[in-house]
């Protein structure tokens, strides 16, 4: 059985791939602040990002893949991953057909049954690279 923190995170889950992005607002606090420099804080912009994502990403998915909660059940991380065909225009870049797939580590605080804040470790070389905005390089030869 999950735990109302474990819980939030799923539901997170459910509501960007259902497509009920406004809905991020009943689980995400007004003064969210997100430790990610890419995504400014508050629950608008949490609203928004997500559904530049699913336009952008029509078939985008974001999956759960681990789940740990610390103790007081003040904090969960998780590692996600996020995948899906780039057919819309996303950050200014045009449709490359390229698949995303990624995984991210991630951190949440949560207060009164609502997140309050995020830290992530996004492989934003991967995901560009998704774009057609940054080259893929062979790793070199040891």
């Amino acid at each position: 059985m999950r735990s109302a923190t474990e819980q939030l995170v799923y539901d997170f889950c459910a509501h960007v791939n259902n497509r009920e992005i406004e809905r991020l607002r009943e689980i995400v606090s007004p003064e969210y602040i997100n430790h990610n420099p890419q995504v400014p804080n508050g629950a608008d912009r949490v609203v928004e990002v997500h559904w530049h994502l699913v336009e952008a990403f029509t078939d985008f998915k974001f999956t759960i893949e681990n789940v740990w909660e610390s103790r007081t059940g003040s904090h969960v991380f998780t590692r996600a991953r996020w995948s899906g065909v780039h057919e819309g225009i996303c950050f200014g870049y045009p449709p490359t057909g390229n698949t995303l797939d990624i995984h991210s580590p991630d951190i949440w605080k949560v207060e009164n049954g609502r997140f309050t804040e995020h830290w992530d470790e996004l492989d934003w070389l991967a995901f560009y690279q998704t774009l057609g905005c940054a080259s893929k390089t062979d790793p070199p030869t040891i």
